[in-house]
């Protein structure tokens, strides 16, 4: 999902956070979204239809979507592996509002905020000896102890795509909050595109670059029934238009729906098809 046209250095830049630089999703875009694909466009609001109508609010709040985890490429014989740093799993894990589950991990990561260098790196999912060297695009890291915490990051994955989420549960890093915010910077995908015109060179004008996340980037968001409609609401009719049936997740607690969309421009040459995972939280989102 990008901003448009700007005057920096990349014409079509992706939205990013103003105040982190870090990659977001609009929840506006999002929102949009699911509402042209779903048959229930009352959950999302109703415009007014004369000047008497005030219209209505709509039933569903969505918040941006957050960078998790970003793709970057690995000397290693995995390819690429996902970074991340403790500001944004301390934002995340602090967002999952009454889950206990977390509290372990939360603490260890606001330790970590304090103490992690920006040449040392954290392996979450596996436990690496202390000391390895990890080369990741052009840096090399000295590997920390992690005390074999590990994310749960197996719900935020569909279950049929059994290779990413393998490889999620063992190929997370976690750096300094200074080079996530590098990687987030120049790590992403600047590609040059052009117009041709119709004696099949290029129009004047017609040469321009635009950004995008890595693919296999995975952002999260929250989704929630402001008006106590019917029980699950949007679990059952927006979701579920898109995704499975509703199946109880793996905890047999949280109902979990999965799905694909499409989000932002670009439709036609196959940018921003998504894989969504949507599971209830212990604080109903």
């Amino acid at each position: 999902m990008g901003t448009g046209t700007e005057l920096g250095v990349v014409d079509l830049p992706i939205q990013r956070e103003k105040h982190t630089g870090f990659p977001k999703g609009e929840a506006s875009s999002i929102k949009g979204t699911f509402r042209s694909i779903s048959e229930y466009k009352d959950y999302f609001g109703k415009e007014s239809d004369s000047e008497s109508d005030q219209g209505e609010p709509g039933k569903i709040c969505f918040t941006d979507a957050r960078i998790l985890f970003l793709p970057v490429k690995s000397s290693g014989e995995e390819l690429f592996v996902w970074v991340t740093c403790p500001f944004v799993l301390n934002r995340f894990l602090n967002e999952i509002d009454g889950s206990k589950r977390f509290e372990k991990l939360t603490k260890k990561f606001r330790e970590w905020e304090e103490t992690l260098d920006d040449n040392k790196i954290i392996m979450i999912g596996k436990n690496e000896d202390p000391g390895d060297k990890k080369i990741l695009e052009d840096f090399e890291f000295q590997v920390q102890e992690n005390k074999e915490l590990k994310f749960p990051s197996d719900f935020i994955v569909s279950e049929k795509d059994k290779y990413l989420r393998n490889k999620i549960q063992n190929d997370i890093y976690m750096v300094s909050n200074d080079m996530f915010s590098y990687f987030c910077e120049f790590s992403t995908e600047v590609i040059t595109r052009i117009k041709i015109g119709d004696n099949g060179v290029v129009q004047d004008g017609g040469l321009f670059t635009e950004e995008f996340l890595p693919e296999q980037t995975i952002l999260y968001n929250f989704v929630e029934d402001m008006q106590n409609c019917d029980k699950n609401s949007f679990a059952k009719t927006i979701l579920e238009e898109q995704g499975e049936e509703i199946k109880e997740a793996e905890s047999n607690i949280f109902p979990r729906v999965e799905g694909m969309i499409q989000l932002g421009g670009d439709t036609t040459i196959g940018k921003g098809i998504t894989s969504f995972v949507a599971t209830k939280t212990e604080g109903g989102k």
